[in-house]
């Protein structure tokens, strides 16, 4: 990727992104309860050209981009809300009594993802890990 090719990749992908981010904020899901959530990141990374394991400790999700041998690179993001009243009055907030804080982890791996795909990163191969049950300890899952 050349720099005078990033203006024309972020008005590609730029809207999507958004697009999925404000869903993502609008539709939060708690921990154990992040089905489509899970999802939604499941469609786009296979779309975006990644292999992908669903349903991993519940409902979290592993990516992988194979580019031959050399450096693997791991990109970790949660998937689950936190149960907070949202109170931004933002046209995009929260329906539901939890709050998505991290919904633009989401957005942000599926644009690394993509960047992956388009050879944008010096590393051969990719782990996108979706991590559910955000701050929880043993006892507590």
């Amino acid at each position: 990727m050349r720099n005078k090719d990033v203006p024309a990749i972020v008005a590609t992908e730029l809207p999507s992104l958004v697009e999925l981010y404000k869903d993502l904020h609008t539709n939060p899901e708690l921990s154990l309860h992040e089905e489509r959530t899970a999802a939604i990141l499941a469609k786009e990374l296979r779309e975006a050209g990644l292999e992908v394991t669903e349903n991993v400790g519940g409902y979290g999700i592993v990516g992988v981009l194979k580019n031959g041998e050399g450096p693997v690179i791991l990109v970790r993001t949660y998937l689950d809300a936190l149960p907070v009243k949202e109170q931004t009055r933002l046209p995009y907030a929260s329906t539901k009594t939890v709050k998505d804080d991290l919904g633009r982890d989401v957005p942000v791996l599926l644009d690394r993802a993509r960047r992956a795909v388009r050879g944008a990163t010096r590393a051969r191969s990719r782990v996108a890990l979706r991590q559910p049950l955000r701050g929880r300890g043993p006892d507590e899952a």
